[in-house]
């Protein structure tokens, strides 16, 4: 982000040759409104990158003109963002000033105040609204040089009717361009209608082998999977081992992922995974001391992890939201795992932990908005252990449970933490349904408990 203070600057004068370098301490008070609202608006956009909101970001850019601004400074950095997005590349401080320069030479101070100072954007839903802003006050700039140019007109020759006719096909024009640049309300019905029409079917990705009950963990694009259990028993080794047999599947091999573990190192994740391909356990491995014997089986799990890593993403500190969009966007992941929630951190952090939560959230929302699937690792809350646990056992429930497509939950059995019953308490893309696991802790790996199915040799009673 930039860094420039947010102080006064005067308007219309970034186009080089002005001097904005003259700042005061006070807020950007001398501003005038349009100049508020494009400031806005350009900080939505950038916002946008963060949290993921394309379609607020798309509509801005296709109704807002570089010519609507009453700066042209402000007209110069919308035609840069303009070219950034058509291109297809993150927007970004770096990337628009680079465009901008030398024609607005303190970019970067404008920057500054539409990302950190007293105008700067705190949501992106808004887009829409300071759009309008902008180009009313467009229109009405134009409206009044129109009408200033007919008094100059009459007041040099009332008869001119050939003078007359053009300002009159200018204000037509006007009201044309006015109407034409009003937002649909039946653009996302539209987009709807041919979904339905085209028989676009929704896109889940295989995350265990053919005929694995893990197969019930749908994880998809525009998906948010919660996945939840109490401290030991093995939620962030099935989220893991979900991507990384995802990743393996020889009929996905343009899939990406990115990893987003705050309390584990990538090496810690990474010997996890080789435990678990390899069949050596995890303790031999972290220490080294493993037989020479089982050299042949890590050296074949090495280089299954190798094949996968151009393709996953394990993300380091800082562990906040702005980061993890940031990388999600970057990295172009198709499944982001956050790993886990109250652990996570963003710029207007709120004391209050549900507040925390609903924001990190809603920022995983605007991620599988966009196309991603988004799974989301929770802790319990100390109130549930021990007892038969549902979706209000999650930590800070309500805001998780309301933006969760899908919600699982890990019970280990008390008499056998290696028997894990994984309960599905939520389930917008299928049933409700509770199945049996197997939980090897020393390889890190959970497998179907087929026990039950298995033939005794008798024969049920008539």
């Amino acid at each position: 982000m930039v860094g420039a203070p947010s102080n006064t600057r005067q308007a219309g004068r970034g186009i080089a040759g002005g001097d904005r370098r003259n700042r005061q301490s006070a807020p950007t008070a001398g501003l005038p409104a349009i100049d508020a609202a494009g400031l806005k608006l350009i900080g939505i956009v950038f916002l946008s990158e963060i949290n993921g909101d394309m379609l607020n970001r798309i509509s801005a850019l296709e109704r807002v003109r570089p010519d609507d601004f009453a700066d042209p400074a402000l007209g110069e950095i919308w035609s840069a963002l303009k070219a950034i997005h058509g291109r297809g590349e993150p927007i970004t401080p770096d990337r628009v000033t680079s465009l901008v320069r030398p024609n607005v030479r303190d970019v970067g101070a404008i920057l500054g105040e539409a990302l950190t100072g007293v105008y700067r954007a705190i949501t992106t839903t808004d887009a829409a609204f300071y759009a309008q802003q902008v180009i009313e006050a467009s229109h009405a700039r134009r409206g009044r040089l129109i009408l200033h140019d007919a008094a100059r007109i009459l007041a040099a020759s009332p008869s001119a009717v050939d003078a007359m006719r053009r300002v009159q096909n200018e204000v037509s024009a006007l009201v044309v361009d006015h109407d034409s640049r009003q937002p649909s309300p039946t653009s996302m019905f539209d987009r709807f209608e041919k979904s339905i029409l085209d028989r676009e079917k929704p896109i889940f990705w295989e995350c265990a082998p053919y005929g694995s009950k893990l197969r019930e963990v749908k994880v998809g694009a525009g998906q948010v999977v919660l996945i939840g259990a109490v401290a030991g028993n093995g939620k962030t080794a099935l989220a893991l081992q979900l991507v990384v047999d995802a990743l393996r599947d020889p009929n996905q091999t343009q899939l990406k992922a990115l990893v987003a573990n705050v309390e584990m190192s990538p090496e810690a994740l990474l010997t996890r995974q080789l435990a678990r391909l390899s069949g050596v356990g995890h303790a031999w491995l972290l220490h080294r001391d493993y037989d020479e014997s089982a050299t042949s089986r890590i050296r074949e799990a090495l280089d299954e992890l190798r094949a996968v890593m151009p393709r996953l993403e394990l993300m380091g500190p800082p562990f906040n939201l702005e980061r993890l969009a940031e990388r999600a966007i970057a990295f172009a992941a198709d499944i982001v795992v956050v790993d886990y929630a109250q652990r996570f951190d963003f710029a207007d952090r709120s004391p209050d932990p549900r507040a925390q939560t609903g924001a990190l959230m809603d920022i995983c929302r605007r991620i599988a908005d966009q196309g991603r699937a988004v799974v989301v690792i929770s802790a319990l809350n100390r109130a549930s252990y021990g007892k038969e646990a549902g979706l209000g056992s999650f930590r800070e429930s309500s805001e998780l449970e309301y933006g969760a497509d899908s919600a699982w939950l890990l019970a280990a059995d008390p008499d056998d933490r290696g028997v894990v019953t994984l309960r599905c308490l939520k389930n917008r893309s299928g049933q409700l349904t509770d199945f049996p696991l197997l939980f090897d802790g020393s390889l890190q790996a959970f497998s179907d408990d087929r026990r039950s199915e298995v033939w005794d040799g008798g024969f049920p009673d008539e």
